[in-house]
């Protein structure tokens, strides 16, 4: 069994990334969400045209 990856201090980034958006404001780049609501209101639609 491996162990999680570890990084000395030295290795990071001096500052955080800028935040990248798959829609603008919405939903962040590499985010993980869910869309919810009732039976038959286009949940997919929305999720396919995303």
């Amino acid at each position: 069994m491996t162990g999680f990856p570890t990084r000395a201090p030295v290795e990071l980034e001096d500052r955080p990334r800028r935040q990248q958006w798959l829609i603008d404001g919405l939903w962040a780049r590499q985010a993980v969400g869910i869309v919810g609501g009732e039976p038959k209101c286009g949940k997919s639609f929305l999720a396919l045209d995303l």
